[in-house]
């Protein structure tokens, strides 16, 4: 069964000393050879909105030690706005990220989180 959470789910859930430990965890198994993560990948393409695009990116990756996959997906528009001599990138709201981690041990998704 897939747990399906919101962001506020998730910051009561998940506390910060567990998040560090998760990661460090992942990138020691990620430097030993044991773990994938591919590079993210950005779709950039023109919006119907002057001045802005629509992003699409994607990453994922496996740490076996932890029986964890992950894919994050993040949509948005990001409005390339001048000012002065600077173009400065600003995201429009609502932005929509999503992350499903899966159990690489039995293969099937085990939990998905959604923003906003």
């Amino acid at each position: 069964m897939t747990l399906i959470l919101s962001n506020n789910d998730v910051e009561r859930l998940l506390t910060m000393p567990d998040c560090m430990a998760a990661l460090e965890d992942s990138y020691f198994e990620l430097a030993q050879g044991r773990g994938l993560s591919r590079t993210r990948s950005d779709c950039l393409v023109p919006a119907a909105r002057e001045h802005a695009h629509y992003s699409l990116k994607s990453m994922d990756g496996v740490i076996p030690k932890l029986g964890i996959s992950a894919v994050r997906i993040n949509s948005d528009i990001i409005s390339m706005q001048k000012t002065g001599t600077e173009v400065v990138r600003k995201k429009i709201p609502p932005l929509l990220v999503i992350v499903m981690l899966g159990s690489s041990c039995f293969s099937q998704p085990r939990m998905a989180s959604r923003s906003p």
